[in-house]
């Protein structure tokens, strides 16, 4: 789990917000170490398959929450105008994170965005 995630969610205690993150990070460490690899290996790919069927459940639950979160993020100076989130999980072939730019640009948009409003929660 990235570590300031990790140090925010022992602040806020139980929290509902937990399983989501708690599928959220295996699926950003996998489009990671595909997208560094250059190949889908077969545990990422069970890793991606799994997660964005648990993820495409649950983000509905925190699309409102995360929101105001994800806008408020600059990616190359610009605000953020699309959900990070619903990009991600719109690649349905584990494949279309081998090398993809973009997604690795998307994924801090999605981890800020938690982040800010796991501040929030504390605050």
């Amino acid at each position: 789990m990235n570590l300031v995630t990790h140090t925010l969610l022992q602040q806020i205690g139980p929290h509902p917000v937990t399983g989501f993150v708690e599928s959220w990070d295996p699926f950003e460490a996998a489009v990671i170490r595909v997208y560094k690899s250059g190949k889908v290996l077969e545990e990422d790919r069970a890793i991606l398959l799994a997660a964005q069927d648990e993820l495409k459940q649950t983000y509905p639950r925190w699309v409102e929450a995360l929101q105001p979160f994800w806008r408020q993020v600059l990616l190359d100076g610009s605000p953020v105008q699309a959900d990070p989130f619903l990009e991600l999980l719109a690649f349905t072939d584990p494949e279309s994170f081998v090398k993809n730019w973009t997604a690795m640009q998307t994924l801090p948009v999605a981890r800020e965005a938690i982040n800010r409003y796991l501040w929030e929660q504390i605050s």
